[in-house]
């Protein structure tokens, strides 16, 4: 670029829009600066004041040349079509998670970021937890030998009812698109993709409406089955309380838990197996806790602007030249697909092979939205 400072538009200025903007105004992004806006035509902040033009088009937006970046906060349905337009125009683009509602509707923006020489990236701020990279690093190295099953229980997503009443669109297919995967677990299912990769079948069960009144999944456990033997469970839930977030992989050479950001790991003496073949009848495996690379002491946890912050950091080092994108558009694409094969295989009941078209779910989508369908097909 030949900008020292990076000029951003926040495109669509609800909670997402606001808390980026907070992000880039309070968290000493001393190689950002906020310009413009556009949601609706009025400044909807007091805090940006005149130095950030508003703009009630995104085509007036990217034709006016008040930013070189663009973050895309808007429903769902909008974000491919929206950061292909700004991807088009020369801008680079941070696309609010999910990169849309579906396999088949999003694929056409992974393809156009790949063809781009712009920074196409998503906003998946739990990648950069500590934890989670200390647990991504366990993994790489090798010390829990043979990964053999995880299991993965999600249920700290709870929403009130008036959490879908305060917006009409959510809970709805026709205006969110899905539920619960689609819109909170979907962060788990990313993180999930990171540690282990894509499995090749997924065998889903949603229930749909079943805690609240809405059409889309607000509860859904997930069995998924990988090429190499592994095998794992995700449950998640937006209406359970007390809620949990809690992860448990079994390998050969010990056990590991992330519950409330901190890592706790068993290992075992020796490698399960070979102790499996090698020992007498009745022989027990002798395990102790290991500190290691799993530090037991949890971090402090941050506000969501902060977490936005750290991702905008790495978008600002992607669009330098120094990084790669912590989630670009193809990582994007694959917690899309995953969320859509749970649902998909709900609706068929019955598995779903990876990778997957998109068009199976893409139709059963549209007939739901449909009026008077969603709740009798759901």
């Amino acid at each position: 670029m030949n900008h020292r400072t990076i000029r951003f538009g926040i495109v669509g200025f609800g909670h997402a829009g606001r808390t980026h903007a907070t992000a880039l105004l309070e968290h000493g992004h001393e190689r950002a600066q906020l310009t413009a806006i556009c949601d609706g035509g009025s400044t909807p902040d007091h805090r940006l004041g005149d130095a950030v033009r508003s703009f009630r088009r995104l085509d007036d937006l990217l034709a006016a040349g008040t930013c070189d970046a663009v973050i895309i906060c808007t429903p769902h349905e909008l974000h491919p079509g929206q950061a292909m337009q700004a991807l088009a125009t020369g801008h680079h683009v941070l696309c609010e998670k999910p990169i849309g509602v579906s396999v088949a509707q999003a694929r056409g923006l992974v393809q156009a970021a790949e063809a781009s020489d712009r920074i196409c990236a998503v906003n998946y701020p739990r990648r950069q937890e500590g934890a989670h990279r200390r647990l991504c690093a366990m993994l790489q190295a090798g010390d829990l030998g043979r990964i053999q099953r995880f299991s993965w229980t999600a249920t700290n997503w709870y929403r009130p009812a008036a959490y879908y009443a305060a917006t009409p669109w959510r809970g709805t297919w026709a205006g969110e698109g899905g539920g619960v995967l689609l819109n909170q677990a979907i962060h788990n299912l990313d993180l999930l993709l990171e540690l282990f990769g894509s499995p090749v079948r997924v065998r889903g069960f949603c229930g749909f409406g079943r805690l609240h009144a809405v059409e889309v999944e607000d509860e859904a456990t997930a069995y998924l089955a990988y090429a190499d033997g592994l095998h794992g469970v995700f449950t998640t839930s937006t209406g359970e309380s007390p809620g949990i977030d809690r992860l448990e992989i079994s390998g050969s050479r010990g056990r590991v838990t992330l519950e409330d950001r901190v890592l706790t790991f068993r290992r075992n003496a020796v490698d399960l197996r070979e102790h499996i073949g090698s020992a007498v009848a009745g022989a027990e495996l002798p395990a102790w806790s290991h500190a290691g690379p799993a530090d037991p002491a949890p971090e402090p946890p941050r506000s969501l602007a902060r977490m936005f912050a750290d991702t905008q950091r790495n978008f600002l080092d992607a669009i330098a030249g120094r990084a790669a994108p912590c989630v670009d558009a193809r990582a994007g694409l694959a917690s899309l697909e995953l969320a859509n094969a749970i649902v998909l295989s709900t609706w068929r009941d019955e598995w779903v092979a990876l990778p997957m078209s998109g068009e199976d779910f893409e139709a059963g989508l549209q007939r739901r939205r449909r009026p008077g369908c969603a709740a009798a097909s759901a």
